[in-house]
């Protein structure tokens, strides 16, 4: 004889698992799998092993006197009811990492035990392999000023809700396992300075729309699976350091990159750019290191060059360039120890 338990049962015996593991059961049916998912069933669960007066008053404050950071197990991401663990990567069945909560636990949590309203500025979680996926509450943290989630082991793509983080100046999600393209909802962040998104497994184009990022200063998206043209980017003036090497980029240097007068660093390598060098860079008299090697350039290397008074590394071969670099660039580069290979 088949016995079926009410879901409310089934619900109340899954609430004794400990959150770190009880994931795991959703594979057993439908039915198990939709209470699991439930946001009853992860009120109830997170209840078991909480203590009630942490309700509405943990503090999501990642900074401390210690070397100015707090301890990620300090930061109200960390639900540990083992005092022993200090471990920063400890797995013990007495730990739950908010990024590794099912996503009605995430919703929960976030929104009963937090402290509200919440007023952080800077969220710093760094090397701890998490192996999930970015939270979309994390779109809520409207105050934040630095979101910096590096090497975490996260897949998936970026969530499109953290276009809702309209004070953010800083944006670092490297170093993850992150996928898809980059959500055109960046492109709102308008009081961004530093856009780092380096080492992912990013496709298609850089949205046309981050030409609004007038306060830009670095872009880094190196190392990803990045396509087609970087036209738009020239209107970005106020940019210091430009990475997108080891892409796929194709199409010509914009001419409009000359006007970034404050550029330091453009680094280019490893991509499928043609054409020619456009004599405009010639113009960028902060340009201390400039790398175009590994693409498909052809021509001369222009003679404004011998305007580039900064210059101290220039790395252009494996192309399809001729000539040789100006006397007066060659001179002023091994003026200054620098190195250049053409």
């Amino acid at each position: 004889m088949n016995v079926i338990l009410p879901s409310e049962l089934l619900a109340r015996i899954f609430s004794w698992i400990h959150p770190h593991s009880v994931a795991r059961y959703r594979l057993l049916c439908h039915t198990i799998n939709a209470i699991l998912l439930s946001r009853s069933f992860a009120v109830e669960n997170l209840a078991r092993f909480i203590a009630r007066n942490h309700i509405g008053k943990v503090d999501l404050m990642p900074t401390t006197s210690v070397g100015g950071r707090r301890a990620y197990k300090e930061s109200g991401l960390v639900i540990d009811t083992d005092k022993t663990c200090y471990k920063v990567q400890c797995n013990c069945e007495m730990r739950v990492d908010w990024f590794c909560m099912l996503s009605n636990h995430q919703e929960v949590y976030y929104s009963k035990y937090l402290a509200h309203p919440i007023v952080i500025t800077n969220l710093e979680c760094h090397w701890i392999y998490l192996r999930s996926r970015i939270p979309v509450e994390l779109g809520s943290l409207s105050t934040l000023v630095s979101l910096s989630l590096v090497a975490l082991g996260f897949h998936g793509s970026i969530p499109k809700e953290l276009g809702q983080l309209i004070n953010l100046e800083q944006l670092n999600l490297s170093s993850n396992s992150l996928s898809g393209p980059i959500p055109p909802e960046l492109g709102r962040l308008v009081r961004l300075k530093k856009l780092m998104l380096y080492s992912n497994k990013l496709v298609g184009e850089i949205p046309s729309n981050f030409v609004e990022l007038k306060d830009l200063k670095e872009l880094i998206l190196k190392e990803n699976l990045l396509s087609g043209s970087i036209y738009h980017l020239g209107g970005l003036v106020g940019l210091v350091r430009v990475i997108l090497s080891k892409n796929r980029f194709s199409g010509e240097i914009p001419c409009s990159f000359g006007n970034m007068k404050k550029l330091e660093l453009l680094d280019l390598r490893d991509n499928q750019l043609s054409g020619r060098i456009p004599d405009e860079l010639g113009g960028l008299n902060n340009l201390v290191r400039l790398f175009l090697n590994n693409n498909q350039l052809d021509g001369c290397v222009p003679s404004s060059f011998a305007n580039l008074s900064s210059l101290s590394i220039f790395e252009a071969h494996q192309n399809n360039l001729t000539g040789s670099l100006p006397s007066h660039v060659l001179a002023a580069i091994v003026a200054k120890d620098g190195w250049f290979t053409i």
